[in-house]
């Protein structure tokens, strides 16, 4: 860790060198500490910056927090459970620089001021180690309704919808059971200390069902954003149409295949197979980059169409970027305008900002696409041919499989219940000969 480092002969001997270059560098340790903080620092900052959004940024700035957590595990001991922000309040930290965009971006969604906004982050200053149930019960609420007791009231309709407040329940059970996993400490679970206010530390909060919360107020909460789920085909050739760049157009028709946006955006050169048409992505709702040696995540074959879309991208914008960037980079999809940013990796936010100009010129409303839409519609398409072909013996598994998922209920999460062709395909086969 950081803030445990080895003395010097120990350090080079896991580099594998003598003590002479570190010295000629440094004069001490702390020198050297303070050079491997700041890369730390660095790799956390892209880290973040990767994986949060804006649609909810203090929600995903939470998530990622945890997914940072249980990936750099080492890492993120060195930096935040060594004491590096001792000295500072909670106020400090609310309005250091680096937090502004969440609270500006809080501010945004909910319509509150400025200074309800903070009241998010400040309402109850209970440090993760001393926080209970009570505490987690009493946030929620805070967030639904503000301090009622002390006439604080944030609207008299709650300005949080319930996909939020179970974003923010992730976020902290996710927390308190890596710290459960981390733990030194002897918790003794079969114990009838269970019952106990603060028994079982950390596990008290990550084994709680707050579910009831939600569907408790699910009539007083606000209404869900009304997104576009499924594409049809005229959507689909719309958005296509309206691209103006050939990048982009093979984004989009990759999701359409079923990757997330993130596996799209890991994509590298060597992952990609124009001759047999199969690609395979490097990465998976964000989790570290898989080597090309060892990469678990799943192959997809992909239409004709598509592959020569890529290839022309490849062949033409590509090339022109990288020669006028001066950079090399092993990732499919990069930045190609002109600038710093040109031949860097494209990221989520721009091309989610690319993808709704786009829907505006196809007279969509941008406000109902979203990235996951194309994901979303490869699975139904699955389920439909499922239905009306059962012939092909397209089972569950091999859905499970094309998709990535652990376990195949993880379609709840994307099934079209109103769906006219396989509703009628069911009816069929129940009435095949019906007088």
């Amino acid at each position: 860790m950081l803030y445990t480092l080895p003395a010097m002969p120990t350090a080079t001997k896991s580099l594998s060198c003598s003590t002479k270059p570190l010295f000629r560098i440094y004069k001490n340790m702390e020198e050297l500490k303070k050079d491997i903080k700041k890369e730390l620092d660095n790799y956390y900052n892209d880290f973040m910056e990767k994986n949060m959004t804006n649609e909810n940024r203090l929600l995903s700035q939470g998530i990622s927090y945890i997914e940072f957590a249980r990936s750099e595990k080492m890492i993120f001991s060195s930096l935040f459970m060594n004491m590096t922000m001792a000295g500072s309040s909670l106020q400090d930290i609310i309005h250091a620089e680096w937090n502004r965009a969440s609270i500006e971006n809080a501010k945004a969604l909910t319509g509150l001021s400025t200074e309800k906004a903070e009241m998010l982050l400040d309402s109850h200053s209970i440090s993760y180690e001393n926080a209970t149930n009570h505490h987690v019960r009493q946030f929620l609420h805070h967030l639904i309704f503000g301090d009622i007791l002390n006439g604080k009231l944030l609207t008299s309709q709650a300005s949080v919808g319930s996909s939020t407040l179970q974003g923010y329940i992730t976020v902290i059970t996710g927390f308190h059971k890596w710290l459960d996993d981390i733990s030194q400490t002897d918790m003794l679970w079969k114990s009838k200390r269970l019952c106990a206010n603060k028994s079982f530390l950390y596990g008290q909060i990550y084994n709680y069902e707050y579910r009831y919360l939600v569907d408790g107020y699910a009539a007083m909460l606000k209404p869900g954003r009304d997104y576009f789920k499924w594409y049809d085909k005229a959507t689909k050739n719309a958005l296509c149409k309206n691209f103006l760049t050939l990048r982009d157009e093979a984004v989009l028709r990759l999701t359409f295949e079923g990757f997330r946006i993130d596996e799209v955006l890991s994509i590298t050169l060597n992952s990609y197979n124009a001759t047999d048409r199969f690609v395979q992505p490097t990465r998976s709702k964000g989790r570290t980059n898989a080597s090309d040696s060892n990469n678990q995540l799943r192959f997809v074959a992909l239409p004709e169409e598509t592959c020569a879309i890529i290839n022309r991208y490849i062949q033409t914008e590509r090339a022109t970027a990288e020669v006028e960037s001066g950079r090399l980079s092993q990732y499919l999809f990069i930045n190609l305008n002109s600038g710093k940013s040109q031949g860097t990796p494209l990221r989520y936010h721009n091309y989610l900002k690319i993808l709704k100009r786009c829907a505006e010129r196809a007279g969509l409303d941008a406000s109902k696409i979203r990235t996951h839409n194309g994901r979303s519609t490869k699975v139904m398409e699955f389920l439909e041919h499922q239905s009306l072909h059962p012939e092909d013996n397209i089972t569950d598994e091999i859905i499970r499989a094309s998709f990535g998922w652990r376990s195949f209920t993880s379609v709840d999460h994307y099934r079209d219940h109103n769906n006219q062709i396989i509703a009628k395909a069911v009816m069929e086969k129940l009435h095949e000969g019906d007088g």
